[in-house]
């Protein structure tokens, strides 16, 4: 990740309105037993979102990490748990083209937009 923001910031902060954008997951925030590799990846990787972020500041291009903190399934949620996947979808899309989103149970931490599921 850290290679490719690298390679990528020159050619996106170029391009006026650009996006640098990634999707991460709750492990960053809460260890998971017998998962310590993908909780230690998403820690490093919701940190690299933090560092471009300060580093880049106002400049282009924006920087944005979509946390989804919760289970994903492929379909409607089955408790209160989950997120399904035609939601992770909206909230993307909505990032891309308008910057933010509307979806009901996200919070806003600096470059980090955390989806929760709705209880």
């Amino acid at each position: 990740h850290f290679a490719f923001a690298r390679a990528m910031f020159p050619i996106l902060s170029r391009r006026p309105g650009s996006l640098f954008l990634s999707l991460g997951g709750g492990a960053a925030f809460h260890p998971m037993p017998d998962a310590g590799l993908m909780s230690i990846a998403a820690a490093g990787q919701t940190m690299l979102t933090r560092v471009l972020d300060r580093e880049r500041g106002s400049r282009d291009p924006k920087i944005i990490e979509l946390v989804v903190n919760a289970a994903v399934e492929s379909t409607e949620p089955h408790d209160a748990f989950r997120i399904s996947a035609d939601d992770v979808a909206q909230v993307l899309e909505e990032l891309i083209f308008r910057g933010k989103t509307t979806w009901s149970n996200v919070e806003t931490l600096g470059p980090l937009v955390v989806m929760n599921p709705t209880r």
